[in-house]
Order: C-alpha cells, then structure tokens, then sequence
C-alpha cells in the first residue's frame, strides 16, 4: 500500500497543537496525549482550546472536526500510522446512507442534536446510527472515529458544511423533512 502523496498546504496549526490532534487521531485520551508529549494534560486542553480559537471552530466538543481540519490541510502528513492509504475503500467498511450522513456531521463538529435534525430522526435514531458507525470502526472516540474514516478513504476533502444557524448537505438524497 502506498501513502496518498498530498500537497501540503499553508498551515494554520502549531507543531505543538498538531502534536496533540495526532494524539487524539490516534485514538488516545487527553492524559495519554499529555503522557506520550511530556506535557501536562492542562497544556494539552490549551492547545486544543487555542487551536479552536485559531481556526474559529465554535463547537462544545471541537475535537473531531480538529482531527478533520488537519486530515483535510495534510497536517498529518509524515505520520504512517495516521497516514491516508491510496487503496479503494473495501466493500466492508463501506457506510449506510444514514452513517455516512453522521460521520460527516460528527467531522465537521455537529452535535448529535443538530446532525438528528438535519437528518429529520430523533435524536435517539442518530445515536444509534452514531453507535453502530463506532462499531464498525473499531472506535467509542469521535475524533478517532474522524481518523479512522479519513485512513480508510471514507472521508474524502470536502468543504465544511455552510454554517447559519444550521448546517446544509447532510440530509439523504430523498429524504423529507
């Protein structure tokens, strides 16, 4: 297997707070990161609050759509185990339409309050999908979940939704509202 080569882009994140994301990319908490980087996990949370500030990601839980930012900008790029393999997506880990939908609204950072209402499910159906999408991936993290999809081709670059006050592109193809 090769790795995608990619060209890299002007980059909006510290090496520091790059450092951490790949941490959570890797699927590790937030004491384990600060472990692996001889950092306490105070300074950990800092760079992902100051990496949140600097991208304007306005998220309660910005972690996932972190790790999606720096897959989408090639922040990863020089890291094997994070790196995004240039092989078709095997038939198995292909995704549900329902699934699909969630792992793009958990990417870009959506609750799974508004992911539900772009979807037109309750919030409970959207959880289940969001179980089940973590299951097949191997994962109960959702930046590792955002990880794992990228290294498995099932998020390709694309966009952040448009943001008013709510986001667009996430409901199925015929589905009503």
């Amino acid at each position: 297997m090769t790795v995608t080569d990619r060209p890299t882009t002007t980059r909006q994140l510290t090496t520091a707070q790059i450092g951490v994301l790949a941490g959570y990319a890797r699927g590790w908490p937030t004491d384990r990161v600060a472990t692996a980087l001889a950092i306490s996990p105070k300074t950990v949370r800092g760079h992902v609050r100051r990496a949140t500030e600097r991208l304007g990601i306005k998220n309660a839980r910005p972690l996932p759509a972190l790790v999606h930012h720096a897959y989408t900008h090639c922040d990863f790029v020089g890291i094997p185990e994070l790196a995004v393999l240039d092989h078709p997506t095997p038939s198995k880990m292909r995704l549900p339409d329902f699934q699909n939908q969630v792992l793009q609204g958990i990417a870009h950072g959506l609750s799974m309050d508004a992911i539900a209402s772009e979807l037109g499910v309750e919030k409970g159906v959207a959880n289940t999908h969001r179980r089940n999408l973590f299951t097949r991936l191997g994962t109960s993290r959702a930046e590792h979940a955002v990880a794992l999809a990228w290294q498995a081709g099932l998020l390709p670059h694309m966009p952040p939704p448009a943001r008013s006050s709510r986001a667009v592109g996430l409901r199925p193809a015929g589905a009503v509202r």
